[in-house]
């Protein structure tokens, strides 16, 4: 029995093993076969795997052994490349509608590309969906030249596609995007239908995944079945607390600019715990009835009082809010005159999202920066709302059994981990903890010398913009030279990431920027102990941290991955304040250093942390349900 059959029967279930290897045996009897075939002869064949699939409304065992036999022929010829058993495997499991758990750099980028073109013989239409329009373009062209093989027509969503581009795009069998893009053009769809007068919103959504195109409109989606999501952890659960909305701004100045001001100017003057209070896990600023009582006295009358479009005291709440809750280059940052939200968990800026309710523009009040229009929204969806509508719903990622139960209650979505090509050589080391903030970099910087002295290549993983500046500042100071990677670059990422493998490079990176790009040991990195990452704190999430460690040893390659905590990091600061406190009072070293037992203390606070957020992220998708049940029952109504 090979490496590959034994860790496979270790790992899974026998049931899903035997079917699994049974195909995967069966792939392999065919490769002398299909190796002296020509490629006409293998398009004919290919061909008749889709006549079959399309009859019998799915693909059997034989049509499933032969449709990849002739994929990892076509790979080998058009790319150079064979696919290996384990990534046969992570297609095989997406073909029956599960999550692949494959390890950073066993080329997820040709799984999805390979079970793409697999669920295309049912003729029904497959959307890859990818975390950037970067890697969309580049996993589209990576994997052209296998469906070129074949024949199988692909489409590729681009930023600046016009309507009749974008339909182009979508009725090829296979279609390449964002899985935002993917959302905001299905909405789109839905507010031309409404605009017809055709049907309504609620009753739409309650529907197939693209619903009926009617015979007029500029529509350009179409009814699809399949999905196969790239990072599917990061689309379905960090991403499904931002709902799509569609909000078009009311106007193109803002007429309440002047009221947002003169908030932002009088908040400084009123005192917390005084005049109001701060939730810093909610983020979110009450005003006290001390504070109620100024800002209706006449010193805090606004001056402009018919620019309000809301109470008095929403935008001072709101200016409070910006000051208290929102750090610039943590949660947004400012590139030419406007404001960026910092998504915070990829690290990267997005210019076309914007806090509401007033929010963005406390903000940008805050930062003197020009005071948008607010938006109006005018139809959205939730995320989970929106993957869930298509029947095949599948994907893969480095990090999904943390949220196995969650992918199942949600989507119904089964999780398999997939054996590596070569065992792991990573080298994760305890956690150290300190009682200080300072008393952590200290150390934290110490080691990045350390192992930059033997020319150890090291990754740096950082949660904030401010974070990320302030480290290469300290490096700096001390005359060694990093890379910072954070949501300002967020165009040359990929260049920069893969560059992290180099022999003495020090590359610091914001929570997982680059994330989809693979990270290759350069010459002489291997002597020297592999690529290192260092996580200066843990995340909310275990599943974050996960997503970190394992960008080293990838491909059986040797490396490491370490975290250094302290009391004073994000985590315990806005979720474990009392166990911070606990780490603070600890007996410590004179470098300000207690015992790793107290790590449990940050475990639990990211279990305490995940648990909530499940909540809330549920909470959102049974909202939205209510909401759509609403308008269908006022339609039926009326």
């Amino acid at each position: 029995m090979s490496p590959f059959f034994s860790s496979l029967t270790s790992l899974l279930p026998f049931s899903a093993s035997s079917k699994l290897r049974s195909l995967i045996a069966g792939i392999q009897r065919m490769e002398p076969q299909v190796l002296s075939m020509s490629q006409e002869s293998m398009r004919d064949m290919w061909n008749t795997c889709a006549t079959q699939a399309r009859r019998d409304g799915k693909a059997n065992t034989t049509t499933t052994t032969h449709a990849f036999a002739l994929l990892r022929e076509a790979s080998r010829r058009a790319t150079g490349l064979r696919p290996y058993d384990v990534q046969i495997y992570g297609a095989l499991c997406m073909g029956r509608r599960l999550v692949a758990e494959m390890a950073t750099g066993e080329g997820k980028t040709l799984v999805a590309g390979l079970a793409a073109a697999f669920l295309s013989l049912g003729g029904k239409g497959v959307h890859v969906a990818t975390v950037n329009r970067y890697l969309a373009e580049r996993d589209a062209e990576i994997i052209r030249p296998i469906l070129d093989f074949f024949g199988i027509s692909l489409g590729v969503l681009k930023e600046k596609d016009n309507n009749d581009q974008k339909r182009a795009a979508y009725l090829a069998e296979i279609t390449y995007g964002t899985g935002y893009e993917f959302g905001f053009d299905y909405l789109r769809d839905q507010l031309k239908l409404l605009d017809q007068g055709s049907l309504s919103l609620g009753e739409k959504l309650s529907t197939d995944l693209m619903g009926k195109r009617g015979q007029k409109g500029d529509y350009v989606q179409r009814v699809v079945h399949h999905a196969v999501v790239d990072e599917i952890d990061s689309v379905l659960i960090d991403e499904a607390i931002t709902p799509l909305i569609i909000s078009p701004a009311l106007g193109s100045e803002n007429p309440g600019a002047p009221a947002y001001r003169q908030a932002n100017e009088l908040a400084k003057a009123l005192k917390k715990d005084v005049d109001y209070e701060v939730d810093d896990q909610k983020r979110n600023v009450t005003l006290l009835p001390a504070g109620l009582e100024k800002i209706y006295s006449p010193e805090f009358h606004p001056r402009n009082p018919e620019v309000l479009t809301r109470a008095w005291h929403f935008y001072l709440e709101q200016a409070l809010r910006a000051q208290e809750c929102f750090i610039l280059n943590g949660h947004y940052l400012v590139r030419k005159d406007k404001v960026e939200i910092i998504d915070e968990n990829t690290g990267r800026g997005f210019a076309d999202r914007k806090w509401r309710e007033g929010l963005h523009q406390a903000v940008e009040a805050k930062e003197n920066a020009t005071i948008s229009p607010e938006m109006q929204s005018q139809v959205s969806i939730s995320r989970q709302t929106f993957f869930q509508r298509y029947p095949h719903l599948c994907g893969m990622t480095g990090t999904a059994r943390e949220s196995a139960a969650e992918l199942d209650d949600i989507y119904g979505l089964g999780v398999e981990p997939v054996p590596r090509h070569k065992p792991s050589q990573l080298r994760r080391l305890p956690d150290r903890i300190f009682r200080s903030w300072e008393e952590k970099m200290t150390a934290y910087i110490a080691e990045i010398k350390k192992r930059h002295a033997l020319g150890q290549p090291i990754l740096a993983g950082t949660r904030s913009v401010q974070r990320s500046e302030e480290l290469a500042e300290r490096l700096a100071a001390l005359g060694i030279e990093a890379c910072v990677i954070n949501a300002r670059l967020d165009e040359q990422e990929a260049e920069l990431i893969a560059r992290a493998g180099e022999v003495g490079r020090i590359t610091i990176a914001t929570n997982m920027v680059g994330r989809g790009t693979d990270i290759k040991l350069r010459p002489g990195a291997e002597e020297v102990g592999g690529l290192m990452v260092l996580g200066e704190e843990r995340y909310d999430s275990p599943r974050l941290d996960r997503q970190l460690s394992g960008r080293a040893g990838r491909q059986g390659e040797p490396g490491g991955a370490q975290f250094f905590l302290s009391a004073d990091d994000y985590l315990f600061n806005t979720f474990g304040v009392k166990e911070g406190e606990q780490i603070r009072k600890a007996r410590a070293s004179k470098e300000g250093e207690v015992s790793p037992g107290f790590v449990r203390l940050a475990f639990r606070v990211q279990n305490r942390t995940e648990l909530e957020q499940r909540y809330q992220r549920k909470l959102m998708m049974l909202q939205d349900e209510r909401f759509h049940k609403l308008k269908r029952h006022f339609k039926h109504s009326s």
